[in-house]
């Protein structure tokens, strides 16, 4: 049977017992907190930091993984005869994709023998985890690579992202919304329902007076793109705000029937631009717009 291991970036917030589950080994972008530079943010003790300095809204800042670090981090499977499969945080989102590949051009001249498949998952958060999850549940029955790789890249345009935005001064800060724009939303409590499109670009669909109906609204949106929620994993992600998950989660097993979920804080990726109360929904559907 084929020897290889899969790895997963930090962007793709799968909690710790599903990294063990599937066995995914881990290169990690940075998040620098004032001085501090962490990376071992699948612990959930330095998840808890780096949500504690999201809301005092300190100064923090991410980094890709560079092309050294993907080759320290590739080189001992590929020495020991493993072939790798990597399920990259979105080319849109950052720029860890390219260097994986930059890296894998010079690994593939020092070992010839072995297979190095990269995949931009057009994604982040739950959304690259679960491709990731449906990629090794394929490459462990033994699929053919060339196939799972076609087939992902074909399910990364149809994985959609939903969220709700609680708290726009963390939108502004981002530079996507103006300083009087977010003021005045603040004021009349408008929340607005955002997406991911392909290109990896935050765009705003909907806007709604209150959090409820900002909510109950991302539900409707899943049962018009979902497709066949029964048999699907769907993905809850939030921003320090565990009970608004659940009651989301809990939406969508009455409203859908939905019966697999993973539901996990965000790390940094999407904590530092969401913000806390953030609450986004991951699925299979409909194909994304460009």
């Amino acid at each position: 049977m084929r020897k290889f291991v899969m790895f997963v970036d930090s962007g793709c917030d799968l909690p710790v017992k599903y990294i063990e589950k599937y066995d995914f080994k881990t290169v990690a972008l940075t998040v620098t907190i004032e001085e501090e530079v962490i990376t071992e943010y699948f612990d959930e003790a330095k998840k808890r930091k780096m949500w504690d300095a999201i809301r005092d809204k300190k100064n923090l800042k991410t980094s890709l993984v560079n092309v050294s670090e993907f080759i320290e981090g590739f080189s001992p499977y590929l020495e020991q005869g493993y072939d790798i499969f990597y399920m990259a945080i979105s080319s849109g989102l950052s720029g860890t994709f390219n260097a994986a590949r930059m890296a894998k051009l010079e690994l593939e001249d020092m070992y010839p023998e072995r297979t190095i498949k990269i995949v931009d998952s057009l994604s982040g958060s739950l959304a690259e985890g679960l491709l990731a999850i449906y990629a090794k549940e394929m490459l462990d029955e033994g699929m053919d690579w060339d196939l799972v790789e076609e087939k992902m890249n074909e399910m990364a345009v149809h994985m959609h992202h939903f969220f709700v935005i609680d708290d726009l001064w963390y939108i502004r800060r981002g530079g996507r919304l103006s300083g009087t724009k977010a003021f005045v939303a603040s004021l009349l409590k408008v929340k607005p329902v955002c997406t991911a499109n392909l290109k990896g670009e935050v765009t705003v669909v909907e806007r709604h007076r209150g959090r409820k109906k900002a909510l109950a609204r991302i539900i409707e949106i899943v049962k018009e793109k979902i497709i066949d929620p029964i048999n699907q994993i769907i993905g809850i992600g939030h921003g320090d705000d565990e009970k608004g998950a659940k009651e989301t989660k809990d939406a969508l097993e009455k409203e859908l029937g939905v019966k697999n979920t993973i539901l996990t804080s965000f790390g940094p990726i999407i904590g530092i631009h969401g913000g806390p109360g953030n609450i986004a929904l991951f699925f299979l559907g409909k194909k994304r717009e460009e």
